[in-house]
């Protein structure tokens, strides 16, 4: 028999079985116990379908399909993300005519027009590859 009872959920009854072994050093009621673990794995699983059902739901699909550029030259992907706190989030990534990851890049600017955060990301796609030294793009 281990040293500690297990612990049991708080709620629904339960807890004072533990209570009732630890404290009072008497056998605690097992249906009362079982029940109430049954009570608890309920609304647990209840809740967990409420929470995880939007984190697991379908996500929006590109309709395009991502294509290599040419040998010798660079891909760039890019996109904006209009946040919160007044920011807005830029991000891009290099890929080669293999789809192999070169580089990414991101950044926080401050939120203006969506058409202006997107020709702020193009802008920062084209410093980038100014910088690293690549010539031969395509964006």
């Amino acid at each position: 028999m281990p040293l500690c009872p297990p612990l049991q959920p708080v709620g629904n009854g339960c807890r004072r079985g533990a209570v009732d072994k630890v404290f009072e050093n008497s056998e605690p009621d097992a249906v009362q116990v079982a029940v109430g673990n049954c009570n608890y794995v309920a609304e647990y699983t209840g809740y967990a379908g409420r929470v995880f059902e939007k984190a697991v739901a379908p996500s929006q699909c590109s309709a395009t399909k991502w294509k290599s550029p040419a040998v010798g030259c660079v891909k760039i992907n890019m996109d904006a993300h209009l946040g919160e706190n007044n920011m807005a989030a830029l991000g891009v990534v290099f890929r080669d005519h293999d789809g192999q990851l070169i580089l990414t890049a991101t950044r926080r600017v401050p939120l203006s027009s969506p058409e202006c955060v997107e020709a702020q990301t193009i802008r920062y796609a084209l410093l980038m590859a100014k910088r690293f030294g690549y010539r031969k793009i395509s964006v």
